[in-house]
């Protein structure tokens, strides 16, 4: 279980990295909200919420299965440090990625480089799939080499919280293995916060140049955040991007 989610947590990191990007730089309402009352921080966590139907679903479909399968062998698996486990696996590649995509940003254009990353997400997508649709059930099928296999895999990386999550779902006192789950998902994401605060202002103001964008007068005069939100909502409805 550490392997297969530590193997999950670099599809997630790539994964993140093309979203992230996106949401971060190529979304059409960020010219808006640039000009309301938002620190780096608070435009991160907000970008961050909105992606959350695309970043959460595959750590669901990864770590709820686990849990079921587990507790169907073993017993049953504490529901807090399933929460644990789930959020580390989300939250730090979340935070990996934001951190990655930003200074890679600086040196490469936006649009280059989510490109890539769309190309490199879809080839480990198809090599997943083709590795459960094929060689998995090939596995499966010889059940005593499939043991033996697994059990002669070298034990994960202690420090890894891929390795924390498999633990906060298998251990029988799971409290030390959810407890660092938490503590690495809050640090992937104030690296990230740090991140964004430190780079993401200067980028925009790049990609705006660079586009020959300028922000709209009458968004530039929103006094406050909550006039600058229904306006990027007036516009949303009105496709005026």
């Amino acid at each position: 279980l550490g392997w297969t989610f530590t193997l999950a947590g670099f599809m997630l990191v790539i994964g993140d990295l093309h979203v992230t990007m996106a949401a971060l730089l190529g979304a059409p309402d960020l010219e808006r909200l640039r000009a309301a009352p938002l620190s780096a921080r608070e435009l991160l966590a907000l970008k961050l919420a909105e992606t959350l139907p695309r970043t959460l679903p595959p750590v669901l479909g990864i770590a709820l299965p686990a849990a079921p399968a587990y507790a169907s062998v073993e017993g049953a698996v504490h529901p807090l440090a399933l929460a644990a486990a789930v959020f580390a696996l989300w939250s730090v590649p979340l935070g990996l990625g934001v951190a990655m995509a930003l200074p890679i940003l600086r040196l490469a254009p936006a649009a280059q480089v989510r490109e890539s990353l769309a190309v490199l997400a879809t080839v480990a997508f198809v090599a997943g799939w083709l590795v459960n649709a094929f060689w998995m059930p090939h596995l499966l099928g010889d059940a005593a080499g499939f043991t033996a296999g697994l059990r002669g895999l070298p034990a994960p990386p202690a420090w890894s919280p891929a390795t924390w999550a498999a633990q906060a779902i298998t251990a029988s006192r799971p409290a030390a293995a959810a407890s660092a789950c938490v503590l690495a998902g809050v640090l992937a994401l104030a690296l990230a916060a740090a991140t964004a605060t430190r780079l993401l202002n200067g980028l925009h103001a790049s990609a705006a140049a660079s586009a020959g964008r300028t922000v709209l007068a009458h968004v530039r005069r929103a006094p406050t955040l909550a006039l600058a939100f229904l306006r990027r909502d007036a516009a949303l409805a009105a496709r005026d991007w």
